[in-house]
C-alpha cells in the first residue's frame, strides 16, 4: 500500500501517473491509406444523424457545450459546425481541444483512498463526438464493402 498524499500537486501527479500507466510503451502506428480511393466526404445527413444521436443530459467536455445546445442550435451554427467537421476530416488535422478531456473520479466505495478504488470518467467535447461518429460510420461502411461478394 502506498503513502497517503496531502499536497494537491502530489495528488494530481499521482492521478496523472495512474491514468497514463496503461498506455506506457504503446506505440502509435502510422497507417497509410490511398486517400483518393477511401476518403469520401462527410455527408450532411451523416453529420445531422451524429448530432441527433448525441446522448442528452450528459456532462459537457472542456468547451462546456452540452449536446442539447448543439442539437438546438440555429442552422447558421450547424452549417458552420458541419463545415468545420468536414475540414477536419478532409485535412486530418484534429484540433487539440478535440483531444483534451476532463477526468472525473468517483469512489467505488466509501472511504476510498487509492486510485484503484475510484472509477474514472473522461468528459470529451460533444463536437469531437460528432466527428468520431462520422469517422466510425465511414470505417464501418468501408469494411462492409470490402467483405461483400
Amino acid at each position: 500500500m502506498g503513502q497517503l498524499l496531502f499536497d494537491d500537486e502530489d495528488i494530481i501527479n499521482r492521478w496523472k501517473e495512474y491514468i497514463e500507466e496503461p498506455y506506457e510503451g504503446e506505440k502509435q502506428e502510422e497507417i497509410t491509406i490511398d486517400e483518393k480511393k477511401t476518403k469520401l466526404p462527410i455527408l450532411r445527413s451523416g453529420f445531422e444523424l451524429a448530432l441527433y444521436e448525441l446522448k442528452q443530459n450528459k456532462a459537457p467536455g472542456t468547451d462546456n457545450i452540452t449536446a442539447e445546445l448543439l442539437q438546438c442550435a440555429s442552422m447558421k451554427i450547424k452549417d458552420a459546425l458541419y463545415q468545420l467537421t468536414q475540414d477536419i476530416y478532409e485535412k486530418g488535422d484534429v484540433p487539440d481541444d478535440y483531444c483534451k478531456s476532463i477526468i472525473v473520479t468517483i469512489p467505488k466505495k466509501k472511504g476510498a483512498n487509492s486510485c484503484k478504488q475510484f472509477r474514472t470518467l473522461s468528459l470529451l467535447t460533444h463536437v469531437s463526438k460528432v466527428l468520431k461518429k462520422n469517422n466510425k460510420s465511414k470505417n464501418r461502411n468501408k469494411r462492409g464493402t470490402v467483405f461483400k461478394k
